[in-house]
């Protein structure tokens, strides 16, 4: 198995996704002006984001105390 990235995929799809939700947010939320749907869309995409982070943490965790 390649050990190159463990430990650090999930850091990189939740900061990815941070950073979607925020270019996407600066680019398509903002072209008409602001609105409640697209700070919503915003908040919900970091959420998620940081939800990948907690989970991915967590199972990392997991999988360190089943080794031992």
């Amino acid at each position: 198995m390649n050990k190159f990235l463990d430990g650090y995929k999930t850091s990189l799809a939740g900061v990815g996704g941070i950073l979607t939700a925020v270019g996407f947010f600066l680019t398509e939320g903002l072209k008409d002006g602001l609105q409640v749907g697209d700070i919503t869309t915003l908040l919900a995409g970091i959420v998620a984001a940081l939800a990948v982070l907690g989970l991915g943490g967590k199972l990392q965790k997991l999988i360190e105390a089943l080794k031992k």
